[in-house]
């Protein structure tokens, strides 16, 4: 079955205020959130999307393990070079994952 949304993404108040995930907000293909919803609508929301959007921060890496684990590619969300994932002498990291600039724009990153 195809998957409902291109995307999804939970963003705090002051990472919802960014412009690209305001006008993500407003595109029908992705689903964005500005507040926790329960554990299990979560995991649903990640499984039934084809990728996850985080912007990169240390508590970060709970939701690119999530991510992963339910099927959903990573977008990585981020405003400076990481040089802190986990394992990254053993995983590669840009193999399973897509990383772009907080200041790529919507079509931009639909593209991606």
């Amino acid at each position: 079955t195809p998957t409902p949304f291109l995307g999804y993404g939970r963003f705090d108040r002051v990472q919802s205020r960014s412009d690209l995930i305001r006008s993500l907000r407003d595109d029908p293909q992705f689903l964005i959130e500005s507040g926790p919803s329960n554990q299990s609508l979560y995991i649903e929301r990640i499984q039934s999307s084809k990728f996850c959007l985080f912007a990169y921060k240390e508590e970060g890496v709970e939701l690119l393990s999530a991510a992963l684990a339910h099927g959903c590619v990573p977008v990585v969300i981020k405003d400076r070079p990481i040089q802190d994932l986990p394992l990254m002498d053993v995983i590669r990291w840009s193999e399973i994952a897509l990383f772009v600039g907080a200041r790529v724009g919507h079509e931009e990153l639909k593209r991606v």
